[in-house]
């Protein structure tokens, strides 16, 4: 489930594209499909320094098989997939830190929705997010009860309503999965710290759903 930015990009990028445009039959897709060959190693550096700075950056950062995939490509479809980097980065820069977490942790399916949102529907993308914390929160209470690791109701933030609403929703959505002591804790901290306190609580927690999920799987079996 939780695969960070510059691992996934290429994947999401490359898929959305397909959704919104034919560019070609996914058996043609390097890295999606048939194999290719990589291009001669003379080839590459003329075709990486072309690219966007930012772009070369987070694709210096992809797994060498996925770096060919990419420079097999067409110039056409190079350009396709940086258009949509591009446009989903300045997309990014209008959310918070903590925001900017959860969609991190969405996966493949989920980012490609996320990203298919109209960019001026904020409320709309808000509320995603929201949902989706919520999904993967209530699941991670769901699993620590069902593998013993606590006992008791799901977890219920003491934070008054009224206090929630200086947050965004997507926000609110970790506020309220906090416990007792971490929402005595929130309380004391300056606005700046409250905001790093949640982007930490948001990756934290979805480790720990990993976590129990594995465990679970350990101890019920793995599904056939």
């Amino acid at each position: 489930m939780r695969i960070g930015f510059g691992i996934k990009f290429f994947y999401t990028v490359a898929s959305a594209i397909l959704a919104s445009a034919t560019l070609l039959s996914c058996s043609d897709l390097p890295g999606l499909g048939a194999p290719v060959s990589a291009p001669p190693q003379q080839q590459q550096q003329p075709q990486l320094d072309a690219l966007p700075p930012a772009f070369r950056e987070v694709l210096g950062a992809e797994p060498e098989k996925d770096q060919q995939a990419f420079l097999a490509r067409s110039a056409n479809e190079q350009h396709a997939i940086i258009e949509e980097w591009e446009r989903r980065e300045k997309m990014l820069d209008r959310f918070t830190s903590a925001e900017r977490t959860i969609i991190s942790t969405l996966s493949q399916e989920d980012t490609d929705d996320f990203f298919q949102i109209p960019e001026d529907h904020k409320d709309q993308q808000e509320q995603y997010l929201a949902d989706a914390e919520t999904r993967y929160l209530d699941s991670l209470d769901d699993c620590l009860v069902n593998t013993h690791r606590r006992f008791g109701p799901r977890v219920e933030s003491n934070i008054a309503q009224e206090a929630l609403k200086r947050f965004t929703p997507p926000e609110q959505a970790i506020i309220k999965h906090l416990t007792p002591e971490e929402s005595k804790q929130f309380l004391t901290l300056s606005q700046d710290q409250r905001e790093q306190f949640l982007t930490d609580t948001a990756d934290r927690k979805v480790d720990q759903l990993l976590s129990c999920v594995t465990h679970s799987n350990r101890r019920l079996g793995e599904p056939l």
